[in-house]
């Protein structure tokens, strides 16, 4: 590996060595016209690569006026904070049906479905202390223990508002 990471940067340090030096002396011909290849037996493309390579690690990042400016506001801080929270209404919406569900499948003493819907609500969304608090006490119902302490752990830390589950935890 190390042998082709050195001939890799042996094949692009010339092409860049070579577009740096002709920046330098003429910044302007440099960007209008491709790098020379160091010798006639470097094509075209490798070229172009090189020269590619050299305008992509030179590049700084653009920076564009925001709220109210001339890209207009969709772009803005406050903006973003609403498309955020309206991600999470979308998220809950889809979580939802599957919470209500495992919460049914508790209440018939159905530890096993009940954990399989609350990990499916957690593949739409990981960060649901509510689908972490029922997985933990379908976890805990069927013996497993040491999985449901860190499930009721996952919850608490997503919902710290909500420390009574610490103390329902025991009583499950």
């Amino acid at each position: 590996m190390r042998t082709f990471r050195s001939s890799l940067w042996t094949f692009l340090s010339g092409p860049l060595s070579m577009i740096s030096a002709s920046r330098k002396a003429n910044p302007r011909k440099a960007e209008s016209m491709p790098a020379k290849a160091p010798n006639a037996a470097r094509s075209k493309t490798s070229v172009a690569s090189g020269a590619l390579l050299a305008d992509v690690a030179s590049a700084k990042p653009l920076r564009l006026p925001v709220a109210g400016d001339v890209v207009g506001e969709a772009g803005s801080k406050a903006a973003l904070a609403e498309l955020a929270k309206s991600i999470a209404l979308m998220k809950a919406a889809a979580v939802a049906p599957l919470l209500d569900k495992a919460v049914q499948a508790l209440r018939r003493e159905d530890a096993v479905e009940a954990g399989k819907l609350a990990t499916e609500a957690l593949n739409h969304d990981e960060l649901n202390g509510f689908a972490w608090y029922l997985l933990a006490i379908a976890r805990e119902r069927l013996g497993d223990f040491k999985s449901s302490i860190q499930c009721y752990d996952s919850a608490l830390k997503l919902l710290p508002d909500h420390d009574n589950m610490a103390l329902v935890a025991g009583t499950n």
